[in-house]
């Protein structure tokens, strides 16, 4: 919402300005950059990688994306103990 905000007040209520903004536009964030694009079929995304974690042995273990996993994982659950 803040980059929305900063760039409508930058386009003076133009609408079709606020549109360019915002599909040109590149802003750093606190998960690094942002920058809306089109992809997979999707159109103006911030493709964004979000990491899950399962508790895993009373730790938390990364498991997806597997580029970045550090373990694989455990499906399906297996219950509470």
């Amino acid at each position: 919402m803040m980059i929305m905000g900063q760039v409508a007040s930058q386009a003076g209520g133009d609408r079709e300005k606020v549109r360019q903004g915002l599909k040109t536009g590149k802003w750093n964030g606190i998960m690094g950059e942002v920058a809306f694009k089109d992809f997979d079929g999707y159109t103006n995304q911030r493709k964004a990688v979000m990491l899950v974690e399962q508790v895993q042995n009373g730790r938390h273990e990364t498991v997806w994306p597997p580029d970045q996993a550090a373990k694989k994982p455990v499906w399906p659950f297996p219950g509470w103990k």
